[in-house]
């Protein structure tokens, strides 16, 4: 057999297993999806320390603390409540004494940004939110020594 007869066949022997090949394929598409909810998320919530706080006092004991939180991309908080507030402005709780269970009225008051949207959780900055705790001074002046706390869940709504 010549080398030009050995190549035809050869390339007639590939040419028909591609064929073959080809005519037992089949093709399909895989469809991807997903979903992507908008969410905001508490990045920092730092405490609230009154410190020493001055029985004497004729002013209000005034503290703050700036509250960060970041949300997907384009979504913006639509609420926050703190200690069960449902006007998500205001709350009124008490603090109280480890020692003896007597009680300090704490008001707090935010605001909460419904205008700026997210900006996702990568290397973002957060937004940001301060809380403001007051502790009148007329409470002050009738508070028994001790250490007072309260802890306050906050929700934080897209």
């Amino acid at each position: 057999m010549t080398v030009i007869k050995k190549t035809l066949l050869a390339a007639a022997c590939v040419s028909t297993l591609l064929m073959a090949g080809s005519a037992i394929a089949d093709t399909s598409n895989l469809v991807v999806t997903g979903d992507v909810t908008g969410i905001c998320k508490f990045v920092a919530t730092p405490p609230m320390d009154f410190g020493q706080l001055d029985t004497s006092a004729s002013a209000n004991a005034v503290k703050t603390s700036a509250v960060t939180y970041k949300c997907t991309a384009g979504t913006k908080a639509t609420s926050l409540s703190i200690a069960g507030s449902t006007n998500t402005a205001t709350a009124s709780v008490s603090l109280v004494n480890g020692s003896d269970a007597t009680t300090l009225p704490l008001s707090l008051a935010w605001t909460t940004d419904t205008t700026t949207a997210g900006l996702g959780f990568g290397a973002v900055t957060p937004i940001s939110v301060t809380v403001t705790g007051t502790i009148a001074f007329a409470a002050l002046n009738t508070a028994t020594a001790g250490h007072y706390a309260y802890t306050a869940a906050m929700i934080l709504m897209p």
